[in-house]
């Protein structure tokens, strides 16, 4: 039943707006995004996560990993929803220093509830309890919670919370951040949510220190981990029973005769897995079968607990085991407490200098994949908006991860050996650029800081505390085949895309779709288009010939676009005289086609587009094509050549059907409106003046990197609102050792 008392708790996950209610739907009333509501619970997910999950489709990257880690708990759940006594005593032992009267008339928050026995204890003492889970154990936990009391039980993502901030008094987070993706971003997440004065506890899985047994026990578990994580849940299950008899026999039944003889009790409680011997065997089952088959699991030292809290800006921390670490902690009921002295060691020199002399120069260090002047992407972003940042008092270090042989080798088919050997070069050159990411305000990162495998380098920039703005201008979180590195490819790690959204400051995309994806994780998504020099690209007057050119430029490695328009072109060819010019793949033929193929170069790059009289941009309708923005086309424009374009994407933002260019779908629309163009000068003419003009007014440099700029600004002004605070307490602690020295 939905209630008052549930819209005034529940946001939209993706924008934070209130809900209303739509039958067996909520709708945000600001984003207008919609979330169903099944079995009577809401289903608060993004899109990436709701339809694997709700609707039995596949997920990508880090979601695909963060869903098999639902499903197998989920899984587990189902076939554990058993409520046993035992819970109580084990709900008392992880909220200590909290006993059961903290409870009554709190607002609390089970992050993560599983089968739901926690909020069950918690409504039982008085709570009024909001419990959330990613998968389908939330309907085990929805079953268990029934006549505890005051529970709302709700699917929701904790990277996402669907929440108003500040709204709990009470949080926690029970053997759950460990399983996430990055478990200090979903910890830091949950903060947002606590009301001043409020409470959080959590529990971590334990990395053993000086425990030699368990480390031991631990590293044989990991290396099994690797096989069991990629089995069926049913296999997995049918694993646990021999597991879990083994743990009896090694550990539960050697402790339970042990512990009945006083000369041999201490030794007894040095045995691991003791905990087993006052529970249920289908207990020890249950964890085994958690044990080994969930995919992502994080350990944690002491110290790092103590970090993680600390770094939270918390009060009264406490980190005590509990076969594992039970972490505790007060958010400060001023909105500007102090940050924890150790935090002050983590911020960026440049950024203390800056804030300290108010210098109005931001150093920015750019993480970039290709060597300057070199790729298109890179090219047309930050490279072209530098001379204005540059007057604005921005300082750019580039810092490429390809070298000269990467870069020459790249894009040519076959060469493994050598391109592993240059990517390798590439991770030693990254790493030696993040030692020196503290002498900078911002690091900026285009696409990516490493062209393979996961957000490793830009999780390093992430603990420095320098701000990160992360700027992609493509579909890059959809799986993608190179033509030209074909088994490469698989080493890209599509999915990193939304972990380093997650983890910047600031994100920039080149259009409304990539904004979209970019706002499931991050507030702070401003669209950039991609840009033109328009005092480098000016119309040149049309030249006189009898042959019309149509043209196309390109790589490599998107040719194949342009092999979507090989049946439309032989049929133009049959109807009138032309030529196809195509820049960036030499060898390109097409039969009965009169065609001229060039390499792209950057110096001649200009002229060998200004003699093209009709340029045309194809694309396929799918999910890569639709994060293009458009660049193809608007180099056209800028030069006045009038275009064509797919109607995918941003394409259809940037054309007006024939009134600043021409849009064309099928084929035969193909033929027919590159025909028009062929037979027509002046509507050549008339849509080249028109893209022409649209470029100077929306998609010029003039007018785009101002804006960069405003971004840049505001994230360091950001940044700089923790450095006062950390100013304040340097000074504070300078003026109290003067004293103490007088």
């Amino acid at each position: 039943m939905l209630t008052d008392k549930l819209f005034e708790t529940l946001r939209c996950p993706a924008c934070e707006g209130r809900l209303k209610s739509l039958g067996d739907e909520l709708g945000c009333v600001s984003c207008q995004m919609t979330f169903p509501v099944i079995d009577g619970i809401p289903r608060m997910l993004l899109p990436g996560l709701r339809e694997p999950l709700l609707e039995d489709t596949s997920a990508s990257g880090s979601d695909a990993k963060q869903v098999k880690t639902a499903l197998s708990f989920g899984y587990e759940w189902q076939r554990f929803p058993e409520m046993y006594e035992q819970w109580e005593k084990n709900f008392r032992d992880y909220m200590q220093p909290h006993d059961p009267t903290y409870f009554k008339g709190k607002k609390v928050l089970d992050a993560g509830c599983g089968n739901g026995r926690f909020a069950y204890y918690a409504a039982k003492y008085g709570a009024e309890v909001w419990a959330i889970d990613l998968g389908p154990a939330i309907e085990v936990a929805q079953l268990n919670t029934q006549g505890a009391g005051d529970v709302h039980v709700i699917q929701a993502d904790l990277h996402n919370p669907p929440f108003a901030p500040e709204s709990f008094d009470f949080i926690y987070s029970l053997g759950v951040l460990h399983h996430l993706p990055d478990p200090e971003e979903a910890f830091r997440h949950l903060l947002r949510y606590l009301r001043p004065g409020g409470d959080i506890q959590i529990y971590l899985y334990w990395q053993p220190e000086r425990r030699p047994i368990k480390a031991a026990l631990l590293g044989f578990v990991s290396l099994v981990r690797k096989v069991t994580t990629h089995l069926p849940h049913p296999a997995v299950y049918a694993l646990a029973y021999p597991s879990a008899v083994a743990v009896s026999v090694l550990f539960v039944w050697p402790y339970r005769l042990m512990r009945r003889f006083p000369s041999l009790q201490n030794l007894a409680e040095q045995l691991p897995m003791k905990q087993y011997a006052d529970l249920p065997f289908r207990v020890c089952v249950n964890d085994q079968l958690d044990r080994f088959s969930a995919p992502i699991e994080f350990r944690f030292r002491r110290a790092e607990v103590e970090g993680l809290l600390e770094r939270g800006s918390l009060e009264g921390i406490d980190v005590a085991p509990n076969y594992g670490w039970v972490g505790t902690g007060r958010k400060a009921r001023e909105a500007n407490a102090s940050v924890p002295t150790k935090t002050s060691t983590d911020v960026s020199p440049a950024i203390i200098d800056s804030a300290t002399s108010r210098e109005s120069r931001i150093r920015v260090l750019a993480l970039v994949p290709n060597l300057y002047d070199t790729s298109p992407g890179q090219r047309y972003r930050l490279e072209q908006w530098a001379p204005i940042l540059e007057e604005r008092g921005v300082e750019i270090s580039y810092e490429p991860f390809e070298d000269e042989p990467l870069h020459s080798l790249l894009y040519k088919p076959g060469l493994l050996p050598q391109k592993l050997g240059g990517v390798t070069r590439g991770f030693f050159r990254r790493l030696a650029a993040i030692r020196k990411v503290r002498q900078f305000d911002i690091v900026y990162v285009f696409r990516e800081a490493a062209l393979l495998g996961p957000a490793f380098f830009e999780r390093l920039v992430h603990q420095t505390r320098v701000p990160m703005v992360f700027d992609f201008d493509d579909a890059i979180f959809v799986s993608y085949r190179s033509p030209s590195n074909g088994y490469l490819s698989y080493l890209k790690f599509a999915g990193k895309t939304k972990s380093i959204c997650r983890m910047a400051a600031h994100v920039m995309v080149g259009n409304p779709y990539l904004a979209e994806y970019a706002r499931q994780v991050n507030d702070h998504v401003t669209v950039i288009p991609t840009t033109i020099d328009t005092s480098k690209y000016q119309p040149l007057p049309r030249r006189e010939s009898d042959v019309p050119v149509i043209g196309w430029t390109g790589s490599y490695s998107t040719v194949q676009h342009l092999d979507t328009l090989r049946g439309a072109l032989q049929k133009l060819a049959k109807l009138h005289r032309f030529r196809l010019r195509v820049i960036g793949t030499p060898a390109y033929k097409i039969d009965g086609v009169d065609v001229e193929a060039m390499a792209w170069k950057s110096e001649t790059e200009l002229q060998d587009l200004s003699h093209i009289d009709i340029g045309v941009m194809p694309l396929p309708n799918d999910s890569w094509s639709k994060g293009k923005c458009g660049l193809k086309a608007l180099q056209f424009m800028a030069l006045g050549i009038p275009t064509i374009c797919s109607p995918v994407g941003v394409n259809t933002d940037i054309i007006q059907d024939n009134q600043n260019g021409l849009l064309a779908d099928s084929e035969d629309e193909w033929v027919e409106k590159m025909s028009q163009l062929i037979r027509s000068p002046e509507m050549r003419d008339r849509l080249g003046r028109a893209g022409r003009a649209t470029v100077e007014e929306k998609y010029s440099a003039t007018t785009q990197a101002p804006r960069v700029y405003e971004i840049f600004q505001s994230v360091v002004r950001s940044s700089n609102v923790h450095v006062d605070t950390v100013l304040r307490s340097r000074r504070a602690a300078a003026e109290s050792s003067v004293s103490d020295a007088l």
